[in-house]
């Protein structure tokens, strides 16, 4: 068992599963998960006194390929503002090697699906093609020419891991580069770019959407909102081809009033008329008009 309140905890090892139980109490910490490299996921340790057994799961990874993963507990002097202390007390490590893997492709999609846009870019494309999904998420496609480019596990749907700032690929590598829902997570978006205009061939497409008027999402940041303005600047070495905004206000504030809580604080009823006159106003509202009030903006440009 190991007890610390600062650094981190290394555990390397070949592996398909694993499952980590910590000492949960009063005093307990908050952790920072990285699977080889890669953020994973934060945890916050506290638990209430006397509420239970003092360990348990706090978090399990599985479906892996067999080999070396290095799992990274960094210990955070961030804690919950009830805990006392920010402690760590890591109590036993279950690991699996049982059903090992070979090396394929994950196809699902737990995320956001593509438009209709860039399905016919895709299935325009030539067999020998090359697609970056920068920032697929839990998204994988049956296309050998696809590849899914994440920072975080994101449930062994991604190919490859690194930092959007600094992609680990050729310069001209790609055909076709998608980035959906990215951008406002990155600390530099100029940077990230810049990368992708770089790793792009010339006459390659680029799909970038990301955030306008949306609530603060981080995974595990959230730095920016764009506007049509903000966008095309941050992407200004791409050619344009089209840019537009959509997202109405009514999902918009249905997002906000969930992370909020509004309904527990206002009531059903009149949360859900709320709403419901937004979603009127909506309707009324045209194309031109949303620019100034969306929930995303959308640019599509080639090199």
């Amino acid at each position: 068992m190991n007890t610390s309140s600062e650094g981190s905890i290394i555990f390397e090892k070949e592996f398909t599963s694993v499952e980590f139980f910590f000492i949960k109490h009063d005093w307990s910490g908050i952790i920072e998960v990285h699977l080889n490299g890669c953020y994973y996921a934060t945890y916050d340790l506290y638990k209430k006194p006397d509420s239970g057994f003092p360990y348990e799961s706090v978090f399990y990874i599985g479906d892996l390929l067999y080999k070396k993963h290095k799992i990274e507990i960094k210990i955070l002097s961030e804690k919950n503002t009830d805990s006392v202390a920010h402690q760590v007390f890591l109590y036993s490590i279950k690991y699996g090697t049982n059903n090992k893997r070979v090396l394929k492709k994950k196809i699902g999609n737990e995320g956001a699906p593509f438009n209709e846009k860039t399905i016919k870019r895709i299935s325009e494309l030539s067999k020998d093609a090359l697609i970056l999904d920068a920032g697929g998420g839990y998204r994988q496609i049956d296309d050998e020419r696809y590849i899914n480019f994440e920072y975080t596990y994101s449930g062994g749907y991604p190919d490859i891991y690194g930092d959007g700032h600094f992609l680990p690929f050729k310069d001209n590598s790609f055909d076709f580069i998608i980035s959906t829902g990215v951008l406002e997570h990155t600390y530099n978006p100029f940077q990230v770019s810049s990368e992708l205009y770089r790793v792009l061939k010339p006459g390659g497409h680029i799909y970038v959407d990301t955030a306008f008027i949306q609530p603060y999402h981080g995974v595990p940041h959230h730095y920016f909102n764009f506007t049509l303005s903000g966008i095309k600047e941050v992407l200004k070495n791409f050619n344009e081809i089209e840019l537009y905004s959509c997202g109405r206000i009514c999902d918009i504030l249905r997002w906000y009033f969930r992370d909020i809580k509004v309904e527990d604080k206002i009531g059903k009823t009149l949360h859900d008329e709320v709403l419901k006159e937004v979603e009127f106003i909506d309707s009324k509202i045209s194309d031109e008009e949303r620019n100034f009030f969306a929930g995303s903006v959308h640019f599509w440009g080639y090199k």
